[in-house]
């Protein structure tokens, strides 16, 4: 276990991860509350990368809650940390 997910054995000597994110449709604080070494899981795989690594989802398996909103991802320009636009945005503050 990891504070990040839990690394599973999918097959003898095979493992992939299961971040902490794809455990619960709740926020899970710690991977503790949701497992702990030696549980038996069924899980799905939602990602193979670049690099051969296995993803795996839990979450995908349970039933989605009743009135679940799912909350949208934090984006950014590309461009914002090599512009200058974020210097002029501070330097815009004004002291209270």
């Amino acid at each position: 276990l990891m504070t990040f997910g839990a690394f599973v054995e999918y097959a003898p000597g095979r493992e992939g991860l299961v971040h902490i994110s794809e455990m619960e449709w709740r926020r899970v604080e710690k991977v503790e509350d949701v497992c702990k070494p030696g549980d038996v899981m069924k899980i799905k795989l939602i990602k193979i990368d670049d690099q051969g690594r296995f993803d795996f989802s839990r979450k995908a398996l349970l039933p989605k809650p009743e009135g679940y909103v799912e909350r949208p991802k934090h984006s950014r320009p590309s461009d914002a940390r090599s512009s200058g636009d974020r210097k002029k945005v501070f330097s815009k503050r004004r002291r209270f």
